[in-house]
């Protein structure tokens, strides 16, 4: 993979704690739905070749043909960088809330009265 998609994989998981794998099924899936509502059509988004990737499938007399597009002319990139962080930190959040709903039988309720050093 290209070291400027290095880099931004590498921050996405510094700041929301996921694996790379899952900040990576994250971007996909938001380009995916932003950019099939945006063209009207369906378009999958994939990490391929060492760079991001995106193909529109359009029906057209019962055949599916494939369309590449082009992701360096698209606009609207602060709805997307928007959108995304939406995306990743609620994927943050529902990652610790299954952290802690496996501890669920362990925990015990009461009232905190103090909190030490180890937290």
């Amino acid at each position: 993979m290209s070291t400027e998609y290095t880099d931004i994989l590498s921050s996405f998981v510094d700041k929301y704690g996921l694996t790379r794998g899952e900040v990576m099924v994250e971007i996909e899936k938001t380009f995916s739905s932003m950019l099939s509502r945006w063209h009207g059509q369906n378009i999958v988004v994939l990490f391929a070749e060492d760079t991001l990737k995106a193909i529109g499938y359009h029906d057209m007399n019962g055949m599916v043909s494939q369309i590449p597009i082009e992701l360096s002319t698209m606009r609207g990139w602060n709805t997307i960088k928007r959108v995304l962080d939406k995306n990743l930190g609620k994927a943050a959040c529902l990652q610790e809330v299954a952290s802690y709903k496996r501890k669920e039988r362990e925990m015990m309720w009461g009232e905190i009265i103090r909190r030490n050093s180890d937290g």
